[in-house]
């Protein structure tokens, strides 16, 4: 007959069991013991997780406003004590570390950040590279000083990127433990 040899009659399907960690993918409809025991465990998740991702929120907005009113203080501090010139050195002296400490500090920080599973060796080869390009650019920076100072005019330019550069090798220390604590929503830490 038609059904191959059985009196037409399929053999019967075994019953498919559901584990919590096993996304349902059955296209039949759960019945309503599956569904409550799967639910309440992922409604429990998703309130923490939105409860943690306010709080995680409000210190990031903290962080930004308060370094954006701490960095107008200094800026207004600075405009009382300095001349126009000495801000006008320091303000290119910042631009060439800011420029080069844009590198230390974010070249993994998205890749730890955004990465699915992160191991200890991520972080620690993302700190160990960090440390040393800001100490490589740090020095560089002490060493190509003169340089500034003979663009500008002014020796002191070269005094002033020298010792601002000493800032750069402290972000390499700090930028995979920065990740660390953005990947963990750990923002009230930073």
């Amino acid at each position: 007959g038609l059904g191959g040899g059985c009196g037409g009659r399929r053999p019967a399907a075994a019953p498919r069991t559901v584990s919590l960690r096993e996304p349902w993918t059955s296209a039949e409809p759960m019945d309503g013991l599956r569904s409550a025991s799967i639910d309440a465990p992922r409604q429990a998740v998703g309130q923490r997780v939105r409860s943690g991702l306010g709080r995680s929120l409000g210190w990031a907005l903290f962080e930004g406003f308060g370094l954006s009113g701490l960095s107008l203080f200094s800026l207004v501090i600075f405009a009382w004590t300095l001349t126009p010139y000495d801000i006008g050195l320091g303000a290119v002296a910042l631009s060439v570390v800011q420029m080069l400490t844009m590198f230390v500090e974010m070249l993994f920080h998205d890749a730890l950040v955004q990465r699915r599973t992160v191991r200890q060796i991520h972080y620690d080869t993302a700190f160990t590279v960090c440390f040393v390009m800001g100490c490589a650019f740090s020095a560089l920076c002490w060493v190509a000083s003169p340089l500034l100072g003979w663009a500008m005019g002014d020796p002191r330019a070269a005094e002033v990127l020298a010792w601002m550069s000493l800032s750069m090798p402290f972000m390499g220390l700090s930028s995979s433990l920065m990740a660390r604590m953005r990947r963990e929503m750990q923002f009230r830490a930073l």
